[in-house]
């Protein structure tokens, strides 16, 4: 798509997901709506959006690795921009406002005649799978082969809520890109096999992230209040340090920090930061 920001935004809407209700739901402009399409980049796991004809197809094909789930078309509005002139430079109309791209949406009114033109819409919800490995750039990431379990869709079990790509075996690529290669692209990531320690490495960085985001659901406020309390009252102890007269009075007060920081870790895991390093002893 054209037109940065705002042909991401014509193109493929909003897509958002309400834990309390477990409800998917599209907001997005209509009535042209493309068969499939991945929702927006950002710190959430990715989806599909895809209309009834490609659930056929994935169906007979007997792809794996996702889960299907009705989307509510929360908001669709009216707007033919797909019979603009795709080549300009510019979209033939801004969103007005602050001319934020989300404007093309939210300053609209719902229509629901649109809505029925689209037809029914699911969220093809993928399954974590896979281990990508990053020396540098996430460009240049690889999969690590022996983390596959041979799922045809996938997202990656490190990155996958951070502007995560969607992952396909050959398989899925053949039977999507058949029937929907005007919608769709594909890129090959290249595969290694990695030695015994980096996968430790990686397998205990997918372990710390699945335990940090069961902490995040299972913090309360006053959990919140207490962590941040306790890295406070840490941080400013260490700023006090160098007033200590003696070797006594400079060893308690390191334990003190270092029960702070434990004790700040154990409510929810700590990353180690440059003014803890020389006091903390993580356990």
């Amino acid at each position: 798509m054209p037109w940065g920001s705002y042909g991401e935004m014509l193109w493929q809407g909003i897509y958002g997901y309400d834990k309390d209700t477990n409800s998917h739901m599209v907001f997005r402009t209509g009535a042209f709506c493309p068969s499939i399409y991945r929702s927006q980049y950002n710190r959430e796991s990715p989806v599909l959006i895809v209309k009834e004809n490609v659930l056929q197809y994935i169906t007979e094909a007997n792809l794996t690795g996702f889960v299907l789930q009705p989307a509510s078309k929360e908001k669709i509005v009216k707007l033919d921009w797909e019979n603009w002139d795709l080549q300009a430079p510019e979209p033939l109309v801004y969103p007005s406002g602050s001319m934020d791209a989300e404007e093309y949406i939210t300053r609209r009114k719902h229509n629901e005649a649109v809505a029925e033109q689209i037809g029914n819409l699911f969220a093809l919800i993928p399954q974590k799978d896979g281990l990508l490995y990053c020396e540098q750039e996430r460009s240049s990431a690889k999969l690590v082969e022996q983390s596959l379990s041979g799922l045809d869709i996938f997202i990656d079990r490190i990155f996958y809520d951070f502007c995560s790509e969607i992952y396909v075996s050959e398989k899925a690529k053949d039977v999507l890109s058949k029937h929907y290669s005007d919608l769709l692209i594909f890129q090959e990531v290249p595969m290694f096999v990695a030695d015994e320690n980096l996968l430790l490495q990686l397998e205990q960085m997918t372990k710390r992230k699945e335990y940090k985001k069961q902490r995040e659901a299972e913090m309360t406020k006053n959990d919140w209040q207490r962590w941040f309390r306790l890295k406070d009252d840490a941080r400013k102890l260490i700023e006090g340090f160098s007033l200590l007269k003696t070797e006594s009075a400079k060893s308690k007060r390191k334990l003190n920090i270092n029960d702070k920081l434990n004790s700040a870790n154990e409510i929810y895991p700590l990353e180690y930061e440059s003014w803890m390093q020389e006091y903390w002893s993580k356990k």
